[in-house]
């Protein structure tokens, strides 16, 4: 009788015992607690970065500007590389939120993607390469690229200007075109000075997001902010000249 008593009073805990084991074995895909975002299980998928485009600057080179967006084509999404220069389009894939774009002659960018708190989609990480040599990359709406269709921007002490339909304007200075002469007996000159651009060269729009000269000349960009700047400017570069962050004026 003492034994059976015993047994009775454990058998609650013994009962316990057995469920929580159980429960410990009983972990399958639809009920494991692991994963707080099934986001990041499955990963960034290119048809999420339709509504993007992204501007990389590097540390050296010819062209170290260019702008990438991105399209979709049937199933795909292509993505079309704009540099001084060149143009690359092809079918890009992401892998656990990361993807890769051979620029076939001109370098390979290296992206992983992430989303901040607001559901944006960021950058985590990027290179060129495999090495340090992109100095700066920026992932962007496009609702947030700057007009720039009929409007003047200042870089330092140069000036443009973007006219429609599809005219560059650069470098705008004063210029002697003439002299006017004076009254005898001196006929003193005095210059006729107007203020015009250094060049004019036409220009096609990269889907609003900023343009190339038809000779590959010129690139701008437009970008909201820019590495230690919050001022929405247009990124410029003359062929073998530096990256100018122009701002606009009206």
């Amino acid at each position: 009788m003492k034994h059976l008593k015993k047994i009775q009073t454990m058998l609650p805990l013994l009962l316990l015992l057995v469920f929580v084991g159980c429960k410990k074995n009983n972990v399958t895909p639809d009920n494991d607690q692991g994963n707080d975002n099934p986001e990041e299980v499955k990963g960034i998928s290119m048809d999420e970065l339709l509504d993007y485009y992204l501007v990389t600057e590097l540390k050296s080179g010819d062209t170290k500007l260019a702008v990438m967006y991105f399209t979709k084509e049937g199933d795909i999404v292509k993505a079309s590389l704009h540099g001084g220069g060149y143009l690359r389009s092809k079918e890009v894939v992401a892998t656990n939120s990361t993807f890769s774009f051979n620029s076939d002659g001109f370098g390979t960018y290296n992206y992983t993607l992430e989303k901040g708190e607001s559901g944006m989609i960021k950058l985590k990480s990027y290179d060129f390469n495999g090495g340090g040599d992109l100095d700066y990359a920026l992932l962007i709406k496009k609702t947030n690229a700057l007009p720039f269709v009929n409007s003047s921007f200042k870089a330092g002490d140069i000036s443009f200007k973007l006219t429609s339909p599809t005219t560059l304007e650069w470098n705008f200075q004063n210029k002697i075109i003439g002299y006017n002469v004076g009254p005898p007996p001196f006929y003193i000159k005095t210059p006729i000075i107007v203020n015009g651009p250094e060049l004019t060269l036409p220009y096609y729009s990269l889907i609003d997001l900023g343009f190339k000269t038809n000779n590959d000349q010129f690139i701008g960009i437009t970008v909201p902010s820019w590495k230690d700047s919050n001022t929405p400017v247009m990124l410029i570069e003359k062929h073998t000249g530096p990256v100018l962050k122009a701002i606009k004026q009206s």
